[in-house]
């Protein structure tokens, strides 16, 4: 019996647009500072928050090294604890700007 071919959808980049990306990256909380995240271009896709985010908003940069510049992301100071989806094209990178009062973060990438 023939089978079908799969396809995995890709942004005008080549990058995946699975719905969470293809790749993870764990960030512990507390943790202060940029998060980098990748260092070369591709997509954000999904933010899981494991708690309650805290008093600063977790802040996604569109950077390989700083956070700064191109937002491409934002979850609220305060936000509840779950999945944030953004599915977002990033040119340079991904980093995160931490913050003491943060939860644990798993960010899903391509």
């Amino acid at each position: 019996m023939p089978t079908s071919p799969v396809f995995t959808p890709v942004d005008s980049n080549g990058f995946s647009m699975s719905a969470g990306g293809d790749q993870l990256a764990s960030i512990a909380a507390g943790a202060t500072g940029p998060q980098v995240v990748k260092t070369s271009p591709g997509r954000l896709g999904r933010i899981v928050l494991a708690a309650a985010n805290g008093a600063a908003a977790i802040v996604v940069y569109d950077n390989a090294t700083a956070a700064s510049g191109t937002v491409i992301g934002v979850i609220a100071a305060s936000a509840a604890a779950g999945v944030y989806d953004f599915q977002l094209p990033a040119r340079s990178g991904i980093t995160i700007g931490g913050a003491a009062t943060n939860p644990a973060l798993a960010v899903g990438y391509a």
